[in-house]
């Protein structure tokens, strides 16, 4: 039995923007308060041979924007995020058994069912969603199923071999739907109240090897994706404004990972793992937005009982498959490097660190302009960060 809270209260604005007046008084600012909570139940019962694990868990999302604007002499004042409560019931099974000795089966299904109501949103409200959506209601519903079948054959002692197959659902949040920063002029940012839920559908492969002193692993996979929900334009053609919203639109998804550590002499241990995933959005026929490039660390440990010490270096390429029409922009490549020591004694742990050593200048592959809060520059991210920390386990 499982249960959990956690609330914000995040007020936010734009003192240090260019878009700030020159007496550095905020010219937009939002207060999000947001909260979540539920609770999860759960039992594994031992069946025919195997093992099931069954349970039911619930949550309630709920999220309030409120957004002030300096217009002229005045101010607009608007619920950005109307309000929104999201709450969600699931029932899910997992069964695992071991058929024959080398091989195991486990296969899982769950259901979800989600209701979603706007609080905030009144006539007035619906009165400009329906321009953009004329069938905008002030709540949603959504259900779906997903699933998952894998199998493991243990090829000796060394080498493992995987394969699984899944359907995931991915329910609306409540900015997708209900996002509301209307402007008479410009760009606004609409939510969309008749998205459908995402339905996932993945393949993988993979094999695990392991050795005294050595691990590998490796693996691949392929997604296509039903309903993505997917940042789009609108044509300003019959409504108020042009508008940034989201779309239900079909995508493909294929990538892989590769990992490694090993004991080495001296007390040594060498960490490395690289990542691809490329994505398509096959409605558009762009590539899909928000796909991380090639990516991949590799890092060098020394560790006896009262010491170690740890470098590593972070790494990925340019990326420029790029969305145009989300006014994304090609990333070049980067590395960084990372340093860290820590000293133990009994159950304490001092550790220091820096990250970026060489003060690297660099953006990530998410950095790019937004409407309607875009800068217009790319932001870079941190330079060379210090870090000093203690613990203690008792």
């Amino acid at each position: 039995v499982q249960a959990f809270w956690d609330s914000v209260d995040h007020l936010m604005d734009n003192s240090y923007r260019q878009a700030a007046s020159a007496s550095g008084q905020p010219t937009m600012s939002t207060d999000a308060r947001a909260a979540l909570y539920g609770a999860k139940v759960s039992h594994a019962w031992a069946l025919g041979g195997g093992v099931l694990k069954a349970g039911i868990d619930g949550y309630a999302r709920q999220w309030n924007n409120v957004t002030s604007m300096k217009m002229g002499m005045g101010t607009s004042t608007a619920s950005s995020i109307p309000d929104v409560t999201l709450r969600d019931l699931g029932l899910y099974g997992e069964y695992a058994i071991k058929p024959l000795a080398p091989l195991t089966l486990k296969a899982g299904l769950r259901y979800d069912y989600a209701n979603t109501v706007a609080a905030a949103v009144n006539e007035a409200l619906l009165a400009q969603f329906r321009p953009y959506y004329p069938a905008a209601k002030a709540s949603a519903e959504a259900s779906g199923v997903g699933g998952n079948l894998q199998a493991t054959y243990a090829v000796s002692d060394q080498l493992e071999l995987f394969a699984g197959l899944a359907r995931a659902v991915r329910l609306p949040d409540p900015q997708e739907l209900y996002q509301s920063t209307f402007s008479t002029m410009g760009t606004s940012w609409v939510g969309n109240p008749t998205l459908r839920p995402t339905k996932f559908h993945q393949a993988d492969l993979g094999a695990r090897y392991r050795m005294d002193w050595l691990s590998l692993n490796a693996s691949v996979f392929g997604a296509y994706a039903q309903d993505y929900i997917y940042l789009t334009s609108l044509d300003p053609t019959g409504m108020p404004t042009a508008a940034r919203t989201y779309a239900n639109q079909d995508a493909q998804l294929m990538g892989g990972e590769l990992g490694a550590e090993a004991a080495l002499p001296m007390n040594l241990f060498l960490n490395a793992g690289l990542g691809y995933v490329q994505g398509q959005n096959l409605t558009s026929g762009n590539p899909l937005a928000e796909t991380p490039p090639l990516k991949g660390t590799v890092a060098l440990r020394y560790d006896v009982d009262t010491f170690f010490a740890e470098v590593a270096e972070n790494a990925a390429a340019t990326q420029n498959r790029i969305d145009p029409t989300l006014q994304e922009i090609v990333t070049p490549g980067w590395m960084t490097t990372d340093l860290k020591v820590g000293v133990k004694w009994n159950q304490a742990t001092l550790l220091a660190g820096i990250n970026n050593l060489f003060d690297a200048y660099y953006t990530t592959d998410l950095a790019y302009r937004r409407d309607p809060f875009s800068s217009g520059v790319q932001v870079p991210e941190p330079g060379r960060n210090l870090y000093v920390g203690v613990s203690y386990r008792f």
